[in-house]
This record gives C-alpha cells, structure tokens and sequence, in this order.
C-alpha cells in the first residue's frame, strides 16, 4: 500500500501535478499575504500628516523582488481612508539610498537577515510600516512579520520598531497578532 501510494505520488509529480498544486498553495499564501497588507493599512495611522495630505495615494513598494507575482494587483487602486493604493516594485533598494520612493508600507522580499537589517535601517523614523515575511524580520528590526504554518497565516508584531516610525497601529491589530516583540510586560 506505502510503495503503492510513492508511485501515485511520483506518477503526479512526474506529470507537473504536484508542481502545479505547489505553485498553487504558493500562489495562495501570496495572495493572504497581500490581503493581510491591505488590513493593516486600514488598521494603521500615519501620524505625518504631510503622508496623508489631499488625495496623494498610499504606496506599498515591494522591496529586492517580486514574490508576489500578481496577488499585489487587485489592491491597486483599491481606497484605504479615501486614498487609492499603489503598488510598485524596486528590485534594488538598498542602491537607492536617498532616492527612496515615497511609501507608506515596504514589504522587504530579500530573505537573508542582513539585507532585512540593512533596509529597515535605511527606512528607520520615515512614517513607514515594514511587512516581510522572512523568519527572523520582526526579532530583526521590522514592524510585522508573517507567518504561514500549514496554509494559516499569522503575524508578529514589533512594537518598538512600530514606535519608531511613528505610526500607529490599531488595538485590534495587536490583539490579532500571534506575539507582540518589545513590550515591558
């Protein structure tokens, strides 16, 4: 019965049908990561008001990639306290330096931990919220970390780094967080 069931499984994945599954579990958290994107943009303050002025639009940069393929596309456009959404991707952000585009939210794809240090240094006290969903990025210096264990999305909060920024999250967004770094208990 186990040999027979290895076959079945080899038999799917010779065929492209465990690839086309994998690609689409990916494709799946993907996408409730960009949704967990847009709620925390809805849940947050960005206490600068020079961010929030007129009809500018919130931007969300995805920093040193692209893993997202095109589950970032629906929130384009889409309104968070009357401002549209705009999504842009900079696949060398470190090398921008000052030129950094204006953002309210980065999203860091690069998963070695210096690189996630280094641009969290870079956008320190800038009214940015940070999101990565590489292990280690909250304990690192960025504001929220996401987390997917067995196709359930969590997320960790830094409080600190959150601080920092001077921005705001709401109650609600902490009490959903799986753990919350850098609060005096």
């Amino acid at each position: 019965w186990k040999i027979c069931l290895l076959m079945v499984g080899a038999l799917f994945s010779c065929c492209g049908y465990g690839s086309a599954a994998a690609a689409d579990a990916v494709d799946r958290i993907h996408r409730l990561e960009a949704a967990f994107i847009y709620n925390f943009m809805k849940f947050t303050d960005w206490k600068d008001a020079a961010i929030m002025t007129g009809d500018a639009p919130l931007r969300i940069v995805v920093a040193d990639g692209n893993p997202f393929g095109d589950a970032l596309q629906p929130l384009t456009n889409r309104r968070v306290s009357g401002h549209a959404v705009q999504v842009s991707f900079e696949p060398d952000f470190l090398k921008l330096k000052k030129n950094i585009p204006p953002a309210q939210v980065v999203f860091v794809a690069d998963k070695d931990l210096e690189t996630v240090e280094q641009v969290v240094a870079l956008l320190r006290h800038r009214h940015v919220l940070t999101v990565s969903d590489t292990p280690g990025f909250a304990a690192h210096g960025g504001c929220i970390e996401l987390r997917e264990k067995a196709g359930r999305m969590s997320f960790i909060i830094n409080r600190k780094a959150v601080d920092e920024q001077d921005i705001a999250l709401s109650y609600q967004v902490y009490n959903l967080a799986a753990e919350v770094l850098g609060v005096d208990k």
